[in-house]
């Protein structure tokens, strides 16, 4: 009696674009909210609100990767908003005004170095300097005057910009904007290509006709994507300071926030493939198995709200798209670095997600004044205005705490030991205030002696805690930042269903290798399935069997059989056919895993 094994050792996961006769044994047909990892196939894992009430409708998210602390920002159509490990979000719209881009102007963030940097494309590229939540955000300093940009990132020392749109309104589809070389911590002190005394620099990547849309380092280079076309910028030096390169490439970027990193490849969404290159070659992960299904059923008009979720944490890539008739992406492909596997799974109207890698961080560095001072600087003060003014050396930044000491006595209105908080500085003055951001203390006279301003922590006070890998994201559905979950398995607290299928098999006997050996001739007696599930003791797990006599006959379905995990072993099938499909299903919250299943059968004849 022929037993038929379906193993998942070498499984590719699900291929929709092959007629499912045609597939071999361990490939399944179709999916939902299944994932692959490790040699099976289990239940996805669900998501929580974690903000579940932003102050506005977000439309990005991104993360803030700081030494000790994380951040996180969400953008709105008017406002910014970051939030730290908690759901309360602090307001950093910058101060002179509401930002005026439509959902369509996407945010792009980059990090310079301890700095965060924000732009729309749309509204003046706006700076976090330091990231913080009571850190408002300001116009990028020493950003040239009424010009914006499609996208900006950094890359080695330098701020890039691309699609630039200058002072005189014509626009640069076509160009690399970057700016002076930046000190560590420090912004670019210029973009003016015309001083020769900067590196700051542009060049037009004009021999293909597409728009430059974003870009992301590989190796040494910083890789631009353009629509229709793909470059590489290397740092040179010299009179040049880069060299740009069309790479042997044929294809561009879907959009903004369609590249992911991974060692030593991009991830890349293009307008018709979902591949992975090196810079010299590239390689479908799609094609021939579901590059024809997925391109055929994104929605045309939502393509721009499509984009790419890097998972490392899982060793999985997850393209996002709307499916047909969507505006925001509720399907995600998702391929399994590790496995080489790929599978489908539901998402809620997800506007945009953001992975965050495991870190250590801070618990609450407490600051302890008779701890020995990072630095100090003198100052003086004036009483009519209550303007301090720093000595020319100082390392101060607007929200920065503080404290005073003096020789002899502290101008009226401060105190020792006593925390202040830097705000309106301007070079070498500024005011205090008691509170982050508070009004301004009143000094009423002078003083005597040398006063002295410093900032000091102790760090041996600080406790750190280790955070595991998170994923935020968008949903547009509850109007709330979601977080994935991998010990949950509902979404947003509901239950959904989960299936994995292979739809008619034609395996009638096995070679002497024990292959299944395809056979659409015979029929056969299907008798009984082993299933290899594990999972929650006691979880329920619905198989349905099928049956058909010709590939293109409408399968026929037998009522369920329930499996029960750690108490069923096998289930009866007595069933005829040529043609055999399974299917596995859940609908419950708990965890099932399936390592693959064999069923016996017995050939009958041909008829």
């Amino acid at each position: 009696m022929p037993r038929i094994e379906f193993s998942h050792s070498d499984t590719p996961g699900i291929i929709r674009d092959i007629d499912p006769f045609r597939l071999p044994p361990g490939v399944y047909s179709d999916v939902k909210n299944m994932v692959f990892k490790d040699a099976r196939v289990e239940k996805a894992h669900g998501y929580a609100a974690f903000v579940s009430s932003p102050t506005i409708s977000p439309c990005t998210l991104h993360f803030c990767p700081l030494n000790l602390k994380a951040l996180w920002i969400y953008t709105g159509l008017d406002d910014i908003y970051a939030f730290d490990g908690t759901p309360t979000a602090q307001k950093i719209t910058r101060a002179s005004g509401v930002y005026t881009g439509s959902e369509d102007d996407l945010w792009t963030f980059a990090f310079l170095h301890g700095l965060g940097i924000l732009n729309n494309g749309v509204d003046l590229p706006q700076l976090w300097s330091p990231p913080g939540l009571n850190q408002v955000l300001i116009d990028l300093t020493n950003w040239p005057a009424s010009t914006t940009c499609r996208a900006i990132r950094s890359y080695l020392n330098y701020i890039v910009a691309l699609d630039v749109t200058k002072s005189t309104g014509t626009r640069y589809t076509q160009m690399v904007k970057w700016s002076d070389a930046a000190d560590p911590g420090t912004v670019p002190s210029s973009w003016d290509t015309t001083d020769a005394t900067k590196q700051a620099g542009e060049h037009s990547l004009s021999d293909t006709p597409g728009a430059a849309i974003d870009c992301l380092p590989l190796g040494g280079s910083n890789i631009i994507y353009k629509e229709d076309a793909v470059h590489a910028q290397t740092y040179i030096g010299g009179r040049f300071i880069f060299s740009f390169q069309k790479l042997p490439l044929s294809f561009g970027v879907l959009g903004k926030n369609c590249i992911a990193q991974m060692p030593r490849q991009h991830f890349v969404a293009t307008p018709d493939d979902i591949l992975v290159h090196d810079g010299i070659q590239a390689k479908s992960v799609i094609n021939g198995t579901n590059r024809t299904w997925l391109f055929n059923n994104i929605e045309p008009t939502g393509i721009q709200n499509a984009f790419v979720l890097p998972y490392y944490s899982r060793s999985e890539m997850w393209f996002c798209f709307p499916l047909s008739g969507q505006t925001v992406s509720t399907m995600a492909m998702i391929w399994n670095t590790a496995q080489n596997s790929i599978t489908f799974r539901d998402l809620p109207e997800m506007r945009h997600a953001v992975f965050t890698p495991a870190i250590k961080q801070s618990s609450g560095d407490s600051w302890d004044f008779g701890k020995a001072r990072s630095w100090e600087t003198t100052f003086t003060a004036v009483a009519a205005t209550d303007v301090v003014t720093l000595s020319a050396n100082h390392a101060l930044a607007d929200l920065d705490e503080v404290q005073c000491t003096t020789t002899g006595t502290l101008p009226a209105g401060l105190s020792l030991a006593t925390k202040y908080y830097i705000r309106d500085l301007s070079s070498n003055t500024c005011k205090l205030a008691a509170t982050p951001g508070g009004a301004a203390i009143d000094i009423t006279d002078t003083g005597s002696g040398t006063h002295s301003i410093s900032q000091e922590l102790a760090w041996d006070a600080a406790e750190f805690t280790s955070t595991r890998a998170r994923v935020f994201f968008i949903n547009e559905t509850d109007d709330s930042i979601d977080e994935f979950d991998e010990n949950i398995f509902t979404d947003g607290g509901s239950n959904v269903k989960s299936f994995v299928e292979r739809r008619s098999m034609p395996f009638g006997a096995n070679d002497r290798n024990g292959n299944p050996v395809v056979d659409l001739e015979s029929v056969k007696f299907v008798q009984e399935i082993w299933p290899r599930i594990t999972g929650t003791d006691g979880a329920e797990v619905s198989v349905y069997f099928g049956t058909q006599m010709k590939p293109d006959d409408t399968i026929t379905w037998a009522d369920p059989v329930t499996f029960t995990i750690g108490t069923t072993e096998f289930i009866p099938v007595f069933l005829s056919c040529r043609l055999f499909s399974i299917r596995f299903e859940a609908t419950d919250s708990k965890l099932f895993e399936i390592q693959g299943f064999a069923y016996t059968l017995e050939p009958t004849g041909v008829f």
